[in-house]
């Protein structure tokens, strides 16, 4: 609350007062409060240092308006790491469905080939000893040796295709699964940083009227430490004080009519709560007579445009009509 406790000592009095001068009068009772306000608290959701303040106290606001903003360059710099992380990982995954890349598939492609040259050499050569020892020129052992030979270039050239066979094959499921994991992780990694990057703007939650600013640019400012305060338009309200005698003149729902100074005229409210207690009450047994020094808060929303009400100004409130039955 944002009235001083003199103040509304000085209130409960002259309402307590006008209540004695005006006890038995048939006119509508005439009470003594004032305006107070439901403020809200802008305040950013992430710590940093605050960059620049978009408003000046005493504005007013569309809701939805930039109020301040945080720096960003750190979270740009995670932002930027993030979206590098998760490249990597896709790029991880990518590999692991599809095999080994095309550079990789051309140097197996190149040891096919030269395995493939060797087979035909050893295979011609083979052809050529076995001519020979046909015809009775070389021994047999000759021919053995180049038949081995042959064979050893046809197992080299069928491993450098098994080769090519596993290298177009996908990783095994379970390094694809990882993979996956690790894009996940990645993604939702960018997504934070975009979150956090998103927070350094504050705006208002609705229109109203910006009433104080408690930090400066380039101080650092802590998660949920409010940096300025706002009373939107229907966060108004009256306070007043109602004496004993007159509570079953004022039920829930009435509706009030209020005056000060400087205010236009026909300015009105509805009672939203009347406290069950009694403000500042010893606790005695009071008489009849001294029943009107009791003095209950009550609370009132005014009704349409409340520009011109400014909070801890004094009001004068007067019962107009309550709904029937209430």
């Amino acid at each position: 609350m944002r009235i001083a406790g003199v103040l509304f000592v000085i209130l409960a009095a002259v309402a307590a007062l006008s209540a004695c001068g005006r006890a038995g009068e048939a006119d509508a009772p005439s009470l003594q409060g004032y305006v107070e306000g439901d403020f809200v608290y802008a305040a950013p959701e992430i710590a940093g240092r605050l960059a620049e303040i978009k408003v000046q106290e005493g504005a007013d606001v569309e809701a939805g308006a930039l109020l301040f903003t945080l720096d960003r360059q750190t979270i740009e710099a995670e932002l930027r790491q993030s979206e590098a992380e998760l490249a990597a990982a896709e790029a991880e995954l990518a590999d692991r469905r599809e095999g080994q890349r095309p550079v990789e598939l051309s140097v197996i492609e190149a040891q096919i080939d030269r395995a493939r040259a060797s087979r035909d050499q050893a295979e011609k050569e083979f052809q050529r000893q076995q001519d020979l020892f046909q015809r009775g020129v070389i021994a047999k052992a000759r021919l053995d040796q180049a038949s081995e030979t042959l064979s050893v270039a046809e197992a080299q050239l069928a491993e450098a295709r098994r080769q090519k066979d596993v290298a177009t094959l996908p990783a095994r499921k379970a390094q694809i699964e990882t993979a996956e994991r690790q894009v996940e992780a990645a993604r939702a990694g960018v997504t934070q940083a975009k979150t956090k990057l998103a927070k350094t703007n504050v705006r208002a939650p609705e229109a109203g009227l910006i009433d104080d600013v408690y930090y400066r640019p380039g101080e650092v400012v802590a998660a949920g430490e409010p940096v300025l305060s706002l009373l939107p338009e229907s966060e108004r309200k009256i306070v007043f004080f109602v004496p004993e005698p007159q509570l079953a003149q004022l039920p829930h729902n009435a509706e009030i009519a209020i005056s000060c100074d400087n205010c236009p005229a026909g300015l009105t409210a509805r009672v939203t709560r009347i406290s069950a207690e009694a403000e500042f009450t010893p606790p005695v047994i009071f008489s009849e007579k001294r029943r009107d020094k009791l003095l209950f808060r009550a609370e009132a929303r005014p009704i349409g445009k409340t520009g011109d009400l400014r909070v801890g100004q004094p009001v004068d409130v007067r019962l107009v009509a309550a709904e029937p039955g209430s």
